[in-house]
Order: structure tokens, then C-alpha cells, then sequence
């Protein structure tokens, strides 16, 4: 009975899997892409090398159910954050880990979103040299690969602190 029962999961798995990834392929063309993907800051201007929290909303703003995925961390294979050079939009790495996350279908519902927050804190000073405005946006992959949504903008403005701000940031600095 026992090597019976382990001959059956293996199939019964694959076949889970398979009718997983169907579903998944069954979308149809360009469907990911009605999704709504916006990025946030709690302000627009931040002190060099100050933490930046951002917030990610993704939400079905359609009257139909989409099909989707939860995933919204930066570090996965499915989002990532850009900032946009003179040549360029450029990859803003986030962390020295990339991760390797497993994702499944989601339905959305009319209406329905998911928030997440992460910040922005690793190697802020390649990133944003100097002060000024700069323009961040994140792509977020549907599970196949296939479709992107690209459309998240935000400006940030990073100033010069001030006297004892100044000390606090050269301090981080090394």
C-alpha cells in the first residue's frame, strides 16, 4: 500500500502543476496589462542618504476578474526598480540577495488590491549621487514572463542637508 500511495503523488503532482500552469496560460493576450501597478513615497523630498519608503499598490481597476499574482517585493524575479538616467532607464539594485520566489495565480476581483512597503536603503549613494529630482518606476512581470506592466512613475527629490543633517550623512557615509 505504501509504495502504491508513493507511485500516485508524483503524477497527482505533476498533473497539479500542469493544470496550474494551464490556467496561467490561459489568460488571455495583454490581460496582465489591464492590472494598475502605482508607486508611492509618503513625500517628495528626502535628504541624501535618508531611507526611502516606497509603496506599491497593484489593483484591478476593471469590471472582470483578472488573473494576477501577489508578488511585490523587489529582490524576486518579478519586480524590479528602475531609476531613469540621460541614457536610459538603469536597474536600481536593492539588495545584495536576489531571491528565488514561487508565485501563483491569483484571481482579482473588481476593486480588489494589494499594498506592500519596502524602503529603498541600500547603497543610496550610488544611486543618487547627487542632490536633485529623479524619476523611479517599477516593472512588474505576470508569471508566465510574457507581459510587463511598466507604468509605475515617481519623482523624488533629494536635497543637501543641513549643518548637523550634513554630520549625520557624512557619518553614514564612512
Amino acid at each position: 500500500m505504501m509504495k502504491l500511495s508513493k507511485h500516485l503523488l508524483l503524477p497527482a503532482a505533476v498533473f497539479m502543476l500542469a493544470l496550474g500552469s494551464a490556467r496561467v496560460s490561459a489568460q488571455t493576450a495583454g490581460q496582465f496589462q489591464d492590472f494598475t501597478l502605482v508607486l508611492e513615497t509618503p513625500r517628495t523630498q528626502y535628504l541624501e542618504l535618508q531611507t526611502i519608503p516606497l509603496v506599491m499598490t497593484f489593483k484591478n481597476d476593471t469590471k472582470t476578474p483578472l488573473t494576477g499574482h501577489t508578488v511585490l517585493e523587489f529582490g524576486a524575479s518579478f519586480m524590479r526598480l528602475y531609476i531613469d538616467r540621460p541614457d536610459g532607464p538603469q536597474e536600481i539594485p536593492v539588495s545584495m540577495m536576489i531571491r528565488d520566489v514561487f508565485a501563483v495565480p491569483h484571481v482579482f476581483q473588481p476593486g480588489e488590491q494589494i499594498k506592500r512597503t519596502t524602503a529603498l536603503n541600500y547603497r543610496l549613494d550610488n544611486v543618487f549621487p547627487n542632490p536633485g529630482t529623479y524619476r523611479l518606476h517599477v516593472r512588474l512581470r505576470s508569471l508566465d514572463g510574457k507581459d510587463t506592466i511598466d507604468r509605475a512613475f515617481i519623482d523624488s527629490v533629494l536635497a543637501r542637508p543641513k549643518s548637523a543633517d550634513r554630520r549625520e550623512a557624512n557619518a553614514k557615509k564612512g
